[in-house]
């Protein structure tokens, strides 16, 4: 009997090892953790687009196509390298001046919230713009330029976000490093105003600007978009969220809650 006990558990070792060994080369990425869920908690209730590089069934670790995970809004990359470090699997853009974007086309709303989960390389952030929920050339876009945040119109740099005394947020004293960091944008059509929470913590109101200003489904992440590559965002991009309504702070946060422990915060 202890013969073939021990017969049984070395076949077991072996074939666990295999297991191992398969769906790692199925999937290009030996240190990659490989995901197949939604994450725990993200909110559902209204998510038109899930984007999040960390999941096999979102991206397998090859190809131009980043699949989402909520339904068909799947994005097309250009100019990102898919890297795994730390934990975390994401498309790193380090040039200017070249194409280098994701291209999610969906359905767009009056009010909407979009997240992105993003790192830059450098501090203070360059002016750059985050994503262009329009066609470039119109916007509107999460844009930082100078030591502000903007919700704008294609430069135009008089609607900047401002905290609960009308003062203008400095980028400078909030994005103070080079680590992962959430990055929300709540566009509310009836209250006729625009929110920005990081990591998970109202900031500040901008102008209110329509998702369908300039096309009902152009969407840009990491840039202005094709045909302009001045304002490229340079950094990691690793889950991009889209919502066809309007978020409550709370629902911003538990989103935030849900992932932050995976980007060391």
């Amino acid at each position: 009997m202890k013969k073939i006990a021990t017969i049984l558990l070395a076949f077991c070792v072996f074939n666990l090892n295999a297991q191992k060994a398969f769906f790692g080369s199925q999937n290009n990425e030996p240190a990659r953790v490989v995901q197949s869920a939604l994450a725990p908690f993200i909110i559902s209730n209204g998510l038109v687009v899930n984007l999040d590089a960390n999941y096999s069934n979102s991206y397998s670790g090859t190809g131009a196509i980043w699949y989402d995970i909520a339904g068909s809004n799947n994005g097309t990359i250009t100019g990102g390298t898919f890297v795994n470090a730390g934990g975390v699997s994401f498309f790193n853009f380090l040039n200017l001046n070249v194409a280098s974007y994701v291209s999610v086309s969906h359905t767009k709303t009056a009010s909407m919230t979009f997240s992105v989960w993003a790192k830059s390389n450098s501090v203070p952030v360059p002016n750059s713009m985050l994503f262009n929920a329009g066609v470039s050339g119109s916007g509107p876009d999460f844009f930082i330029v100078g030591t502000n945040f903007l919700w704008n119109t294609w430069d135009a740099y008089n609607t900047p976000y401002k905290d609960n005394n009308n003062v203008d947020l400095n980028h400078n004293l909030i994005v103070t490093n080079i680590n992962w960091h959430n990055y929300t944008v709540v566009v509310d059509a009836v209250a006729n105003n625009t929110k920005f929470y990081f990591d998970g913590v109202f900031k500040g109101t901008s102008n209110y600007w329509t998702p369908l200003r300039s096309s009902a489904t152009a969407f840009y992440l990491g840039g202005a978009g094709a045909g302009d590559n001045s304002w490229n965002f340079i950094g990691g991009i690793s889950v991009f969220h889209s919502y066809n309504r309007v978020l409550s702070a709370n629902e911003v946060a538990t989103n935030f809650n849900a992932l932050k422990s995976r980007f060391g915060l």
